[in-house]
Parts: C-alpha cells; structure tokens; sequence
C-alpha cells in the first residue's frame, strides 16, 4: 500500500456506483444516528470524553453530504444548492472522515490508560492491543488528510516510440545515464 494517503472519495464513488439512492440515503440516516449516540456517549461520559464529542459531531456533519449525494442522484434534474454538496463534498469529506478517526484514536487511548491503570492483570494486555487498535486508527486518518483532496491525479500513458530516431525529449539516454544531446 503506497504511503501517498487513501483517496476517499475515489473509493466511495467505486463503492456505490449502481447502487440505488435508498440504501445510500439509509447509510446516511445510520451515519446520523450512529454520530447523535456517539455525541451524546461522549458528553455523558464522567469526565466528558472530547474525542468522542468531536467523532460524533464530525459524523453529523459527514452525513449532510452523504444524504445530499443520494438527494442529488435521485432526482433527474439539478436541485438547487445540490451542485453546491458536490462541489464542497472533495474539500469537506476526507477532513470530516479524519476528524472521526481522530476523535476515536483519542477515546481509544483513553480507554487503554483507563484498563492499564486497573487491578487486573488481563489488563495489560488489553491495554496494549487497545492501544494498537487506536494508533492504527489514527494512521487510517492520517493517510486521509495526506490524500488532499481526495481525487487521484490520472495520468494518460505516452506512445512508446521504437524507431532509432531521435528521441523527443531533450535528453539521451546512454548506459543508463540522462545526459544533454550533444549538438
């Protein structure tokens, strides 16, 4: 896996193409739900957990955009302020994702130093692997935000010339060493 950062929306795209606009709506309203309990969670907690305060609002924020893509392809026609999720979803959605690993990278340190810090001894052990789950994490949300925004830069493949004519560019190759043609 190249370390250049996981394009997102690319995969996201791949993932539901064909798929119809429901079930991508009713993914939204479980993203809803699931970052309303995640909130909530984290501000009952004793003391308030803030990684989870910022996983659930940033899932809150995320589903705006995935219920106006499944908005947007439902309808035939442009709705208005519909180009307007498309256009802000490349800048908005890699950040938002990252801020939801980020937020429960941090819950996760939290609950290993609270099971490190126990009586058991199983929870050393637990600690650790808690605490590896949590750094990988936090690794999947950096590889987001280095992915910028999100779309792969495609590059159209050069026509081989195998003719002993001289080559278009400025360098010759010789003995595996570019070096300016002679004139």
């Amino acid at each position: 896996m190249p370390l250049d950062g996981i394009r997102v929306l690319d995969w996201v795209s791949r993932t539901f193409s064909g798929v119809p606009p429901m079930v991508v709506g009713a993914l939204g309203v479980a993203t809803m739900l699931a970052g309303v309990f995640t909130a909530v969670m984290g501000f009952r907690g004793v003391p308030k957990s803030m990684g989870l305060l910022v996983a659930g609002g940033s899932m809150i924020i995320l589903t705006y955009f995935i219920v106006g893509a499944a908005i947007n392809s439902v309808s035939g026609t442009q709705l208005q302020g519909g180009e307007n999720v498309t256009s802000a979803a490349p800048r908005m959605v890699p950040p938002l994702l990252a801020a939801t690993l980020f937020g429960f990278g941090a819950f996760g340190f939290r609950i290993a130093l609270r099971m490190w810090s126990g009586e058991e001894a199983s929870g050393k052990a637990g600690a650790v692997l808690v605490v590896l789950l949590a750094c990988g994490v936090i690794f999947a949300g950096v590889q987001i935000v280095r992915s910028g925004s999100g779309t792969a830069v495609v590059q159209a493949p050069r026509a081989v010339d195998s003719s002993p004519s001289a080559p278009a560019d400025p360098l010759t190759r010789r003995r595996g060493v570019a070096t300016p043609p002679r004139r």
